[in-house]
């Protein structure tokens, strides 16, 4: 499985991010931005599930594609 490479801002704000020295890489500044960037994600799952652009089956084939990457 390839590394996954930290942003070097976050994705919410485009702030600048402190890398940890340990453990996950670091992808929000802050904790609200991460809830925030999870809270948009699934409404737009969401909607895009409503509106037939995308399956439940769709998400279980990504989900299980990157379990077993």
């Amino acid at each position: 499985m390839a590394d996954i490479i930290a942003p070097l801002t976050c994705p919410w704000c485009d702030r600048s991010l402190v890398p940890r020295r340990g453990g996950s890489p670091k992808r929000f500044c802050c904790a609200q931005h991460r809830l925030m960037f999870w809270h948009a994600a699934r409404q737009w799952a969401e909607r895009a599930i409503a509106a037939g652009i995308l399956t439940v089956g769709d998400l279980k084939r990504v989900q299980k594609r990157a379990r077993f990457s």
